[in-house]
């Protein structure tokens, strides 16, 4: 009987502008020892924004 690992990563974050401001925000979630990944790119121009990303991987 084999036994398999669950590995996970995760990231989350928010931003908030002036009215007239801008922000990018870029978050990536990358597995260790694993081609396994998410990302996330917003560009915001005046406003708030969240996001987040999260990857599961077995080995």
């Amino acid at each position: 009987m084999s036994t398999k690992k669950m590995l996970c990563s995760s990231a989350k974050a928010s931003v908030h502008t002036t009215v007239r401001g801008q922000a990018q925000l870029n978050l990536n979630a990358n597995v260790p020892l694993s081609q396994a990944k998410k990302r996330v790119s917003i560009n915001l121009t005046g406003g708030n924004a969240e996001g987040s990303v999260s990857k599961t991987s077995t080995s």
